[in-house]
């Protein structure tokens, strides 16, 4: 009997009136501080300068250009300009193969930063750079190091969001007292 018989007719509710129209979410202000950078960003912007001196020491030179934008250009004091990450990364290459700048290690410290914009920001800090002097043998042959040699200055840099990465450095070198190296 089930099988011969005719199916119900389907019911369908009545359409619902139409509600009110959903608001558009309030776009949330960024909190920004004093800097006129956000929390986030001024976190971000300061693990930079950590960032730098870990990929330094680990002689990692794609991951120290991943810290520079792709037409980043570094201002020398003696006005030279390395132009473009590329370069940089090549020159930072030659650098690594120096007796010299093995075991480096050169800091990065961003203390003031600014954002003139969500996607602009501005970062003074200090850096330094530690190289072994030349070695010297001992009667065991074994090398020790006759010192460290200890170059430092302020340093400027520009940096662009998204991503917060370098456009341009800027860095200074405080003399050295005694005759120049």
């Amino acid at each position: 009997n089930i099988r011969k018989a005719t199916l119900p007719v389907a019911r369908t509710a009545p359409p619902r009136p139409p509600g009110p129209a959903p608001r558009p979410a309030a776009a949330r202000p960024e909190r920004r501080g004093a800097s006129g950078c956000t929390p986030g960003d001024e976190r971000t912007i300061k693990s930079i300068g950590e960032k730098f001196q870990l990929h330094w020491r680990n002689q990692d030179v794609p991951l120290l250009m991943s810290l520079f934008a792709k037409e980043a250009d570094m201002r020398h004091p003696d006005g030279t300009i390395e132009r473009t990450a590329e370069v940089i990364g090549m020159n930072r290459t030659e650098l690594f193969k120096k007796r010299e700048y093995r075991g480096s290690v050169h800091t990065v410290t961003l203390n003031d930063i600014r954002c003139l914009s969500s996607d602009i920001a501005i970062a003074d800090g200090k850096w330094e750079l530690r190289m072994e002097t030349s070695p010297l043998t001992t009667t065991s042959g074994r090398s020790s190091s006759a010192g460290t040699q200890i170059f430092a200055g302020w340093c400027t840099l520009v940096l662009r969001n998204p991503g917060w990465s370098i456009e341009a450095w800027r860095y200074t070198v405080t003399p050295q007292e005694g005759p120049p190296p």
